[in-house]
């Protein structure tokens, strides 16, 4: 089982619980308490990986572009992004500038 469906299992775990035990603030309390505090009602972990998911395609991209002989001012022009941060997703992958 990934960590991804790990994570969801215990957040919709937590959601379940939370809906069964509101008339009983006890019991959501010591509920609560055992399966480690708060419901999470956005489903943060799906959050996380949505937005790891599109940081690493979009440093895909940077990469691919490069890789196909784009400058990087061209790259940064097209994504929207400044040279700086090309340079640094170019950087942290180990990509050297005229490679």
């Amino acid at each position: 089982m990934s960590a991804l469906s790990n994570g969801v299992i215990i957040s919709l775990t937590h959601k379940v619980m939370h809906k069964i035990s509101m008339k009983y603030s006890n019991v959501q309390k010591k509920a609560g308490d055992i399966m480690g505090g708060e419901v999470m009602w956005d489903l943060e972990v799906l959050q996380a990986y949505r937005k790891g998911d599109a940081e690493g395609m979009e440093k895909g991209k940077i990469l691919a572009r490069y890789e196909d002989g784009m400058p990087i001012e061209e790259i940064a022009v097209k994504m929207n992004k400044s040279v700086d941060f090309i340079r640094e997703v170019l950087d942290l992958n180990l990509v050297s500038e005229g490679s």
